[in-house]
């Protein structure tokens, strides 16, 4: 196999770390090294990669791409890689399936400090301010 794509999430948040980690198991051919983006030195050797990115949406590098998929091309390219996403593939690259693939990614993406975290998201803010939920 080839080498495997680099995926930065969002460590500091709960639903990230979870997505995570479902993503990961499913992930039998190992064609995904996660990182957080947080971590120190996580983000040395891909200058491709700009943090403020990070926040706002999983950055996957692929082998042989200049330049990081985000978000739900990023997700698109994963259910390509996973076998109990592909029955979805067909139905992500569908007329208008990027666009409102975008719109709902980036609905989530707004709101993931506060799905599924206790205390109504308070749990999984980053400290120094409020996030948006």
């Amino acid at each position: 196999m080839d080498r495997p794509a680099i995926a930065f999430y969002d460590g500091a948040c709960g639903f990230c770390r979870r997505t995570r980690g479902v993503l990961a198991r499913l992930d039998v051919f190992h064609a995904v090294t996660w990182k957080d983006f947080r971590e120190p030195g996580a983000l040395a050797g891909f200058p491709q990669v700009d943090p403020d990115a990070c926040e706002r949406a999983l950055q996957l590098v692929v082998p042989g791409r200049p330049a990081p998929l985000a978000g739900f091309a990023a997700f698109r390219w994963l259910a390509g890689r996973l076998p109990v996403a592909w029955p979805l593939v067909p139905v992500l690259h569908l007329p208008g399936a990027g666009w409102l693939g975008e719109r709902a990614y980036a609905w989530v993406a707004e709101r993931r400090f506060g799905l599924g975290c206790s205390a109504g998201g308070a749990a999984c803010r980053l400290p120094g301010g409020p996030r948006k939920d």
